[in-house]
């Protein structure tokens, strides 16, 4: 019986990704394009409906051609893990580290279009879109920012939300762009 309970938990382990992220090959020449009303509500709505804890990354493997994911160590007691807050009234709050965190204001803008004719990449329930900061101050006191752009998704029916760093500038063409996303799961606002 105990290697039958083995099995089973080994199997359920196996499969680490939901739906796959897009390489960067494909995100990097990726247009903004508008989102449809609903959805962009939507989007907000769950982005606003709790707090969201740092978990794990996705890094692009070369060799592979996938995302491998690589799951967060055990939280410490005393550690201040990473956290986005996005708030109803537009602003958010976003923990660093102790010593390094972000606040300003937020929106989603849009969605995603690949290809010479467009679309928005994946279907409408794991949809891609883009973030924008504005106003970002961040603990050190000369931290300023005008804009900083994500691209977010979503895996395993939204309960794990990716954020990829763009950039205070909308480029992509770096090589080393894309190449890692961090991910966040839901929790209680302050909680750990």
């Amino acid at each position: 019986m105990r290697w039958l309970l083995s099995l089973a938990l080994l199997s359920i382990g196996l499969d680490a990704t939901a739906h796959p992220l897009l390489p960067p090959s494909t995100l990097r020449p990726a247009q903004k394009i508008p989102l449809p009303g609903p959805l962009k509500k939507q989007l907000n709505s769950i982005l606003k409906k709790t707090s969201w804890k740092l978990v794990g990354y996705h890094l692009w493997d070369e060799s592979e051609g996938e995302y491998v994911e690589v799951a967060k160590r055990r939280d410490h007691i005393d550690e201040t893990v990473e956290t986005w807050l996005f708030r109803p009234d537009g602003t958010f709050r976003h923990i660093m580290s102790k010593d390094l965190w972000f606040t300003g204001k937020w929106r989603i803008i849009e969605g995603i279009a690949v290809g010479p004719k467009g679309g928005v990449v994946a279907a409408p329930e794991h949809p891609y879109f883009v973030i924008e900061t504005m106003n970002v101050r961040g603990s050190i006191p000369s931290l300023k920012r005008k804009r900083d752009w994500f691209i977010g998704t979503w895996l395993d029916g939204r309960r794990g939300l990716i954020l990829y760093y763009v950039g205070q500038k909308w480029q992509r063409s770096h090589r080393n762009s894309l190449k890692q996303a961090h991910r966040f799961e839901p929790v209680r606002y302050g909680e750990r």
